[in-house]
C-alpha cells in the first residue's frame, strides 16, 4: 500500500517519530517537515530520510507527496489551501485503524477529564486481566503498539486528532463534557464541537453525558447502542443525601464517594463516565470497586502539595481552561479565602464567565504569564498582576492567613514560558516547596 510512495510527516514530536517509525518498514520514501528550527527528537530520525526544519519551510513540496501525515500539534490550516485541496492528509490514528480495522477501541475525548478517564477505564480492564494499551493524546502514540495484539485499546483523543480523522470505529466512545478551549485553533466554538462529535461517528456504543447539550450527536445511528450519565439523571448519576453523595447505576449502589481517593463532583462524574463506556465489557464487580477505590488523581489534577498550619497548597496546573479551574474551585471545601493563580496564553478564551463566576466569592486572585495583564485588567480590583510565578508565591506566602486555600489553577495554556504544563506544575511546587524548605526529593 506504501511501497515506493511519496510520504512526508509533518512534526518530529513523539507523535511523529512513531510514524517515520512505521513507515519505514513500509519501504517507501520519507520526508520529515517540523516548523521549529530546532525541532524535538533530532537523534532520533534516521539519516536516510530527508528533512527540512525552520518558519520558512516552503509547503510547495507536499504536492509532490502521495500521502501527508500530520502530527495533531500542527495545525494543517497553516497550509495554503491551493495546496491543502491537492494533497491527500491523514495522521497516525488514521494509519493504526487501517493496520488494525478489528481492534476494539475505547475512544474517549472532552474539553477536560480525558485524561483520568482514559487511565482509569485502563486501570479496570488490566485489573480484570484484558491486556490494554493506553495512547493517543495521553502521551503513547498508537503505532506503538502494533507489536502487540491487545484485548482493547483505550484511546484519548483531542480535538487536533479528530478534525482530521474520518476511519475510526471504537467499540464505544464519549465526550466526556464541551467547554470553550482552543479557540485560537478552531476559530469558532462551533468547528471545535463539530471536531468532538466525530468520535460517534461509527461508533457501537456511544456514551453522553446528559447534562451537557453541546456533547450530544448531531444524528442517531440505528446501529449504534445509547447510554448516558449525568449528575441527577441518566443510568448512571449522583445521589445526595444530606451531606453524603452515592455513585449509582439506575438504583443500585456503585460506592460512596467517601471511599474515594479523589473528590469533586467533577471527578465523581469522570467514574460514572468510565463505567459507562465499559459497561458491555465482562468484569469482576468487586476488582471493579476496587480499582475505583484506589485511583489517585493524576498528576498536577487538584494534587496536594502540603497543608501547614491550616494552610493549604494545591496544583491544578493541568487547568488549561476556564471550566477546568471552576471544577477545581467548586471542589474545593474552604472557609476562609481562596488565594487564586491564573495565567498563560489563553487561547482566545473569553475570560468573562470566570469573572461571573468569581463574583461575589471571597476568592483574591493573582495574575501571570503572556495573558495575564488581560485578565487582571477584566477582574479590576480584585486582581493583581505580576511579572512571574515567583512573586506571586511569595506574595501569598507572606500573606495567607489560617484556613486560606491557595490553588494553582492556570485556566490557560502553559506554551509562553513552559514547555508544557507539567513543567508549570513542577516550578510551582519547587517555587512553594523552598520557601517552606522542604526538600523536592
Amino acid at each position: 500500500m506504501f511501497k515506493n510512495k511519496n510520504i512526508f510527516i509533518i512534526g518530529s514530536g513523539i507523535t511523529g517519530i512513531s510514524c517515520i517509525n512505521y513507515l519505514l518498514k513500509k519501504e517507501c520514501n520519507l520526508t520529515l517537515i517540523d516548523t521549529r528550527l530546532n525541532p524535538p527528537n533530532l537523534n532520533l530520525i534516521p539519516d536516510n530520510i530527508n528533512t527540512f526544519f525552520g518558519k520558512n519551510v516552503n509547503f510547495n513540496m507536499l504536492l509532490k507527496s502521495d500521502l501527508v501525515v500530520i502530527s495533531p500539534g500542527f495545525d494543517y490550516k497553516l497550509i495554503n489551501n491551493n495546496i491543502l485541496n491537492k494533497i491527500n492528509i491523514t495522521s497516525d490514528i488514521e494509519l493504526f485503524c487501517k493496520e488494525k480495522p478489528k481492534s476494539k477501541i475505547i475512544a474517549i475525548t472532552g474539553t477536560n477529564g480525558k485524561s483520568t478517564v482514559s487511565t482509569l477505564i485502563f486501570k479496570i480492564l488490566k485489573n480484570n486481566n484484558y491486556l490494554v494499551y493506553l495512547g493517543g493524546n495521553i502521551g503513547n502514540p498508537v503505532l506503538n503498539s502494533l507489536n502487540i495484539d491487545y484485548d482493547f485499546y483505550v484511546f484519548e483523543l483531542s480535538s487536533f486528532q479528530l478534525e482530521i480523522l474520518n476511519n475510526l470505529k471504537s467499540f464505544s466512545s464519549s465526550i466526556l463534557n464541551i467547554g470553550f478551549d482552543h479557540l485560537d485553533r478552531h476559530i469558532n466554538i462551533k468547528n471545535y464541537i463539530n471536531s468532538k462529535l466525530k468520535i460517534f461517528n461509527n461508533s457501537y456504543y456511544c456514551v453522553i453525558n446528559i447534562d451537557d447539550n453541546l456533547s450530544y450527536p448531531n444524528k442517531i445511528n440505528l446501529n449504534s447502542k445509547y447510554e448516558f450519565f449525568g449528575i441527577n439523571s441518566g443510568n448512571y448519576h449522583l445521589k445526595f443525601i444530606k451531606d453524603k453523595i452515592y455513585l449509582m447505576y439506575k438504583n443500585d449502589l456503585i460506592i460512596d464517594s467517601s471511599k474515594l481517593k479523589i473528590f469533586g463532583i467533577h471527578n465523581y462524574i469522570n467514574v460514572l463516565s468510565s463505567l459507562s463506556c465499559i459497561k458491555y465489557i465482562n468484569l469482576n464487580f468487586n476488582k471493579v470497586i476496587n480499582t475505583i477505590k484506589k485511583f489517585k488523581p493524576l498528576n498536577h489534577r487538584l494534587n496536594l502539595i502540603l497543608n501547614i498550619n491550616n494552610i493549604t497548597w494545591i496544583n491544578d496546573s493541568k487547568s488549561t481552561n476556564i471550566s477546568s479551574t471552576i471544577s477545581a474551585i467548586n471542589s474545593i471545601k474552604f472557609y476562609s479565602t481562596i488565594h487564586l493563580i491564573i495565567g498563560g496564553y489563553r487561547k482566545n478564551i473569553d475570560f468573562n464567565l470566570l469573572k461571573s463566576f468569581l463574583k461575589n466569592k471571597n476568592i483574591k486572585i493573582y495574575c501571570f504569564g503572556i495573558d495575564g495583564k488581560y485578565i487582571s485588567n477584566l477582574f479590576n480590583k480584585k486582581s493583581i498582576y505580576y511579572y512571574d510565578l515567583e512573586s506571586i508565591v511569595y506574595e501569598i506566602y507572606n500573606k495567607v492567613k489560617i484556613n486560606d486555600v491557595v490553588l494553582f489553577s492556570p485556566a490557560c495554556s502553559s506554551i509562553d514560558n513552559y514547555n508544557n504544563y507539567i513543567d508549570r506544575g513542577n516550578h510551582f511546587i519547587k517555587i512553594v516547596n523552598k520557601l517552606y524548605k522542604i526538600n523536592d526529593n
